[in-house]
């Protein structure tokens, strides 16, 4: 499956490093991303038009288990 197709115009990959791209249905994707400035909040769950922002991955992966009842794979950055 080519998950660049849940990519979409606008998308900061300039600001953003995509770290996962993770199918939900058929349309929609969870996207893990890391911000390249180090100055700015590290990490970001990007789903349905909504960013989440946290300083850590670890606070990434639990927001997720939390509110889409999977466990994150570990990504090797």
């Amino acid at each position: 499956m080519d998950k660049k197709r849940y990519l979409w115009e606008g998308l900061d990959q300039k600001r953003y490093e995509i770290m996962d791209i993770l199918p939900q249905e058929k349309q929609s994707a969870v996207l893990i991303m890391r911000c390249r400035n180090p100055s700015d909040r590290h990490w970001c769950l990007e789903y349905l038009g909504n960013g989440h922002y946290f300083s850590s991955y670890t606070e990434l992966a639990e927001y997720y288990q939390k509110h889409f009842k999977k466990k994150l794979n570990n990504i090797h950055f």
